[in-house]
């Protein structure tokens, strides 16, 4: 977290992408999720020192980062009473530039305990995953790792709330799997549930997204009902505004995680959409809506997911995303066709089961490929062309 390219997004498409692939290979995946209390605050400044010394900061910078940091003092104010003025011993400055990426520097080595195991960090967001196929045999391998994270944590001062961690059995639905297992965090256990949220997206058991949908569609109802009691009183653009604001943003945030879900769940939030919709046209409630995505320019939920999927792919060629990139794994099809012409153009790879066709690497080149078919060449086509195709064409 916290560099150039690196977000929420990219992190739980790389948490999925692992649980995916696992699910191809017939495999389990214990996931846990470690919560770190107050995580910036208790870095210990020389422990941070001798870290920036191993990494190669000398004299100058390492001089002007202990000067940054050294002789910090705060009080506490309540109700006009301030407190003496103490010096602060350990911690980054929160809300500044420089404090976020000493934090970074501060917990990089932790992916040094095992390299048996996936880390996937963001800030001060921990999950560790765990592959194997027999459950038992990888409860016992996942508790002497986070042993070891246990005792890396308490080297470097940082302190697990192991109320707030957990951890999650990841396994398709047709794979009957015991929750009955005893993970420890050290000394105490942590929790075994069903679904956990991260990063704001909630990861269930099955990858189905049925309790992150819940979750979406009951932010958006309330937003349709802003809108319904305001359908009479504001002009259609201010509406607009505030769809935008209030209703798109829980739909497209992560969208590339989990708008690949069930047609029964991308169906709950179309007929919010449907609603919304009809409150900022201010028509009946019984309107037909396809004219009116195309007049205000709003996509339906069913092509949010191509739509991000091809302008995030796009965004990270010119930036040269090589994490983002990586996932993809996008190649020109090389196969030998009897007739040319029907040869696609980018390479498909074989999937074995449908969690499969979910994973970047199948559905990216699925998706280009479609557009090709219709003669419509992706990276020769801009945004908003884009939007306007999908919205006019009702898709490809």
């Amino acid at each position: 977290g916290f560099r150039w390219g690196m977000s929420t997004e990219l992190a739980l498409l790389t948490q999925k992408e692992l649980i995916l692939n696992s699910f191809e290979k017939k495999l389990l995946t214990l996931g846990v999720f470690i919560d770190y209390s107050k995580a910036f605050d208790r870095i210990n400044h020389e422990v941070l020192y001798a870290k920036l010394l191993h990494y190669g900061f000398r004299e100058t910078p390492l001089d002007f980062l202990k000067s940054y940091l050294s002789q910090r003092k705060q009080s506490v104010v309540i109700n006009d009473s301030q407190s003496s003025l103490l010096t602060i011993t350990s911690g980054v400055p929160q809300g500044s530039i420089l404090g976020p990426l000493l934090f970074n520097i501060y917990i990089n080595d932790i992916t040094s305990v095992s390299k048996y195991v996936d880390f996937i960090i963001y800030a001060d967001d921990t999950s560790i995953f765990f592959h194997g196929n027999d459950l038992g045999k990888l409860a016992d391998s996942a508790n002497n790792i986070l042993n070891d994270i246990f005792i890396w944590s308490t080297a470097n001062y940082l302190m697990i709330n192991t109320k707030k961690s957990k951890a999650v059995v990841f396994a398709p639905v047709q794979k009957a799997v015991c929750r009955g297992l005893d993970i420890f965090l050290g000394p105490e256990k942590i929790e075994v549930v069903k679904e956990v949220s991260s990063l704001g997206v909630i990861f269930n058991e099955n990858l189905n997204w049925d309790e992150h949908v819940n979750k979406v569609t009951r932010n958006i109802a309330r937003t349709c009902g802003v809108l319904s009691k305001l359908r009479q009183i504001l002009p259609a653009n201010i509406k607009l505004l505030l769809y935008n604001t209030l209703f798109s943003s829980h739909i497209n945030y992560c969208s590339l995680v989990w708008a690949d879900t069930s047609k029964a769940n991308r169906n709950k939030i179309f007929l919010l959409q449907k609603k919304a919709i009809r409150h900022i046209a201010n028509v009946p409630y019984d309107a037909h809506t396809s004219h009116l995505f195309r007049e205000y320019k709003i996509l339906p939920i069913d092509h949010i997911h191509s739509f991000n999927l091809i302008m995030k792919y796009k965004q990270s060629l010119l930036s040269n995303n090589a994490c983002f990139l990586k996932l993809c794994n996008l190649r020109k099809n090389t196969q030998s066709y009897y007739d040319i012409r029907k040869r696609p153009s980018w390479f498909v790879p074989y999937s074995r089961t449908n969690h499969g066709l979910r994973r970047l690497e199948h559905c990216i080149p699925a998706c280009f490929n479609m557009f090709e078919n219709k003669n419509i060449g992706i990276f020769n086509i801009h945004k908003k062309q884009l939007k306007n195709l999908l919205i006019q064409n009702g898709g490809v």
